[in-house]
C-alpha cells in the first residue's frame, strides 16, 4: 500500500506539538486525558506513515494496538500493573517506527520534502521511545532518577511530561542537571540516548548532504 503524500510531515508537526504541550499536561486532570487522546491520534499518524511496508505494519498495530488498550483498562479501572506491558510496547513501537524512517532516509536516492520529514519524524519519534523507557524505569524502580522538578515537588513522582523534557534536554545534550539518572540502568539508557542525539544529526546531516550532491552531479554532468 502506497503512503500518501507528506505523510511524514503531519507526523512530524504533531509529534512538534505534543513534545511542547507535554510538560504542560497533568495526567491526573483533564488536560492529561486530552493529552492521551493526543497521543492516540499520534500513534495513528505513525502508523499511516509506515503503512507502505505490510510485515511492519502489522507488528507496529500489534504493539500500539497493546498500549492503547492497556491505558484505557488503565483509566477505567485505576489498576497500574498493566502499565509496564504498555510502556514497554509504546517504546518498541516508536523505535520500529523511528527506525523504518531511518532506514528510508538512508536508502533514499534523492533529497525531498518527504526524506527531510522523516529525518525528523525518526528524531523526535526517538525522544517519545527514550520518555516509555524512563516511565518504565521510574515505574519498576522509583530511586532510579532523582532531582527537583518544581519549587515543591521531588522525585519519585515524576509525571511523563517531566520525563518527555528529561528525554529532550539529555538527548540534545543540554543537560540542566535538574533530573539525573542515579542507578545503573536509566543511566546506561541516558547514555545510549546521549549517543543518538550526538551521532544521528552528523550521519543524517551527511547522508543528505551526499544525496544533495549526488544529484546535483548528475543534472550537471560536464560541471
Amino acid at each position: 500500500m502506497q503512503r500518501r503524500p507528506l505523510s511524514s510531515a503531519r507526523l512530524f508537526y504533531a509529534l512538534l506539538l505534543g513534545l511542547i504541550f507535554a510538560p504542560l499536561q497533568d495526567p491526573s486532570t483533564w488536560s492529561g486525558l486530552l493529552f492521551r487522546l493526543f497521543m492516540v491520534g499520534i500513534l495513528l499518524e505513525a502508523l499511516i506513515s509506515i503503512s507502505a511496508s505490510s510485515r511492519q505494519l502489522k507488528i507496529a498495530l500489534f504493539l500500539s494496538l497493546s498500549c492503547v488498550l492497556v491505558n484505557v483498562y488503565v483509566t477505567f479501572t485505576g489498576a497500574t500493573y498493566p502499565l509496564p506491558g504498555a510502556l514497554l510496547s509504546l517504546s518498541l513501537f516508536t523505535f520500529q517506527v523511528a527506525a523504518i524512517h531511518i532506514h528510508k532516509v538512508m536508502v533514499s536516492s534523492r533529497v525531498n520534502a518527504e526524506t527531510i520529514y522523516s529525518a525528523l519524524v525518526a528524531y523526535l519519534v526517538v525522544a517519545i521511545g527514550f520518555t516509555a523507557a524512563y516511565l518504565l524505569i521510574a515505574l519498576l524502580s522509583p530511586t532510579a532518577f532523582i532531582g527537583q522538578l518544581h519549587k515543591h515537588r521531588l522525585f519519585p513522582h515524576a509525571s511523563p511530561g517531566d520525563l518527555i523534557y528529561f528525554s529532550i534536554v539529555t538527548m540534545t545534550t543540554a543537560g540542566y542537571g535538574d533530573i539525573m539518572p542515579v542507578e545503573p540502568i536509566s543511566r546506561m539508557v541516558a547514555t545510549l540516548e546521549m549517543l543518538f542525539g550526538t551521532l544521528y544529526p552528523t550521519v543524517i546531516l551527511a547522508r543528505l548532504v551526499g544525496l544533495h550532491s549526488s544529484s546535483l552531479a548528475a543534472q550537471n554532468p560536464e560541471s
